[in-house]
C-alpha cells in the first residue's frame, strides 16, 4: 500500500467540474535517482488481477453528482412492433423502419425498453437507440423519433392503430441514417436526449419504469421510401434494438 493520499484525491473531487464516474489520474514521480529505491509492480497488461487499485472511503452524509450509463434491449414480441395502415404486427424477424417493401406502404415502428433504472428528473447527457442491420438497406432516408408520453409504456399489441394512437412527447428528433451497407453491423440514431428528458421529468416517472418510442418515415402513404431494416427480438434477441442513456444525478452517500 502507498501512504494515505486522501489530500490528493480531495483536491481533485473538490473541483467544480468533478462528478462521480469521472476518471481520476494519479502521477507517481521519483524523488531520488538511486536505483536501489526502484519498485517493480504489475501493470494491467502484465496481470490485470494484480494491477494497481485505488481504495477509498468517503464521509457520512456527503452528497455529490454521479454520472452513469443505463442500457436496455427489446426482449419481448411486444417490445418492437410495426404498423402499416391500421394493422400492427408484433411478431416479425425484422423491423422495417419507415417503409415496408412487401406491402408497399409507409410503416411506423414502436419500441419499448423495460426496467430503465434512471432516477426521476435526472439530467440526461446523451441517449441513442442502437440497431443491428439485417442485410443491406441503403438510399436517402429521413425519420422522426418521438417518445411515448406515458410514465410506464405499455406493451404493444395487435390492437388496431396501437402504435399511432399512442400519445407522444412534444420533443421530436430527426434522424437521417447513413447507408446500411451490410448485415450484422450496428448503427446509432441521432441523440434523443431531449425526448428521454421529457419522459423522466414526468410526474409519474420512476426508476425501473419502461420507456417507449415511435419512429416514422417522411414518405407519403403509398410513396416508396428507403427503409432501414433491423434485427428484432423475435429474429435474434441478442441483436435486437437497444437504448443507451448517459445521465447525471445527485446522490447521498449510503454510509
Amino acid at each position: 500500500e502507498s501512504i494515505d493520499i486522501k489530500s490528493v484525491v480531495q483536491s481533485v473531487v473538490n473541483r467544480g467540474g468533478w462528478c462521480g464516474g469521472n476518471a481520476l489520474t494519479i502521477i507517481l514521480d521519483t524523488v531520488s535517482a538511486d536505483v536501489n529505491q526502484t519498485r517493480f509492480l504489475h501493470s494491467r497488461d502484465s496481470d490485470s488481477s494484480k494491477a494497481p487499485r485505488l481504495v477509498y472511503k468517503f464521509g457520512v452524509g456527503a452528497t455529490g453528482c454521479v454520472r452513469a450509463n443505463e442500457t436496455a434491449q427489446t426482449g419481448l414480441s411486444g417490445d418492437d412492433a410495426e404498423q402499416f395502415n391500421i394493422d400492427v404486427d408484433t411478431i416479425d424477424n425484422d423491423l422495417d423502419i419507415g417503409f415496408d417493401t412487401e406491402s408497399g406502404l409507409a410503416q411506423t415502428v414502436g419500441l419499448r425498453f423495460r426496467n430503465l433504472n434512471i432516477p426521476k428528473n435526472t439530467t440526461i447527457l446523451d441517449a441513442k437507440i442502437i440497431f443491428t442491420s439485417k442485410g443491406k438497406s441503403e438510399g436517402d432516408a429521413n425519420f422522426t423519433i418521438r417518445g411515448i408520453n406515458e410514465d410506464n409504456a405499455a406493451v404493444f399489441s395487435n390492437t388496431t392503430n396501437d402504435i399511432t394512437d399512442r400519445q407522444t412527447t412534444s420533443a421530436a428528433v430527426s434522424w437521417a441514417p447513413i447507408n446500411w451497407s451490410a448485415g450484422g453491423n450496428t448503427f446509432l440514431t441521432s441523440d434523443i436526449k431531449t425526448i428521454v428528458q421529457e419522459i423522466v421529468n414526468r410526474p409519474g416517472w420512476a426508476s425501473g419504469n419502461t420507456m417507449g418510442f415511435v419512429i416514422e418515415g417522411e414518405c407519403g402513404y403509398y410513396s416508396a421510401c428507403n427503409p432501414r431494416v433491423a434485427e428484432t427480438a423475435d429474429g435474434d434477441v441478442s441483436k435486437s434494438p437497444r437504448i443507451q442513456i448517459a445521465y447525471q444525478t445527485t446522490i447521498e452517500t449510503p454510509f
